[in-house]
């Protein structure tokens, strides 16, 4: 759906041909999505491109392919596999 999506229109980005904050969502979700997949997306070539578009970010670049980015863990230290569910405390 996305692959068709980006290459239905002839947009530089996701939604015009200036970056938005949509972008940079965008990005976040598909690069994780290629973190946890071993899959090559051959068969996604405007993703790939996109993708690559937006690490090729002058302004991003550096920090996009610094050892900084890549140790942050994909969602907030508190996030669990398994579907565990933890109660608050109250503060009573």
């Amino acid at each position: 759906m996305l692959e068709k999506f980006l290459g239905k229109y002839n947009k530089k980005w996701l939604i015009s041909n200036d970056l938005t904050a949509a972008d940079f969502q965008f990005y976040e979700h598909i690069d994780v999505c290629w973190l946890i997949t071993n899959d090559s997306w051959k068969e996604y070539p405007n993703v790939l491109k996109y993708l690559k578009r937006f690490q090729e970010i002058p302004e991003l670049k550096p920090y996009l392919q610094s050892q900084e980015y890549r140790s942050m863990a994909i969602n907030a230290k508190f996030a669990r596999f398994g579907a565990g569910v933890e109660k608050h405390q109250d503060k009573n």
